[in-house]
């Protein structure tokens, strides 16, 4: 196995050393979707990563992204939520060196952790490990929660442009929207051109 993936990486490390690559670190809002839709359930998110040239136009990036999203209204009634995504983006650019729009899809991996609290009215509420296995009681009416888990990502949809305002500076602004799951958000970064 080590021996294809070395292989792999010399056939590969040409086009990467004579590419220009670019890496780049962003920010932005997510929207933290649930069976009920995404309402209010926002996220500050930031990340970063790299995109090396391909063929042509076309472009493979490796991404980070990470986004947490509290709910609190008391000590006893809370949800937060944490997603981080892990994807690989085969992309398609339009435009020159220094403005271009770009567009494609990844997959991934996705790590989700939650951790809840929940007041309840009724003190003699029982769970039911087997609808409630992630739940504890952690005293009189007042329960939580706590979950861990990773999930595989299939298709992951962005679109975007990307700004170098000056062609003998190789820091760039870069703009786009994108859908992870059910969860989707805009995002700005700052690309720095090796």
């Amino acid at each position: 196995m080590w021996v294809v993936i070395r292989l792999t990486l010399l056939l590969f490390l040409p086009i990467v050393l004579s590419a220009r690559v670019d890496i780049f670190g962003h920010i932005g809002s997510m929207c933290h979707s649930e069976d009920e839709g995404c309402g209010s359930h926002r996220g500050t998110s930031y990340g970063g990563g790299v995109i090396v040239p391909f063929f042509g136009n076309w472009t493979v990036e490796g991404d980070f992204q990470t986004s947490y999203d509290p709910r609190n209204r008391g000590p006893d009634e809370f949800w937060r939520d944490r997603k981080t995504f892990y994807l690989a983006n085969f992309l398609r650019r339009w435009g020159n060196a220094r403005a271009y729009a770009f567009a494609g899809a990844g997959v991934g991996l996705q790590d989700r952790e939650t951790e809840w609290r929940h007041e309840v009215a009724d003190e003699d509420y029982e769970l039911d490990p087997r609808t409630q296995p992630h739940w504890f009681k952690v005293r009189d009416g007042v329960f939580g929660g706590y979950d861990r888990y990773w999930e595989f990502i299939w298709f992951a949809p962005r679109g975007g442009f990307t700004v170098y305002p000056h062609k003998h500076v190789p820091v760039g602004l870069r703009f786009e929207v994108y859908i992870v799951r059910k969860n989707g958000g805009a995002r700005v970064s700052v690309t720095y051109r090796l």
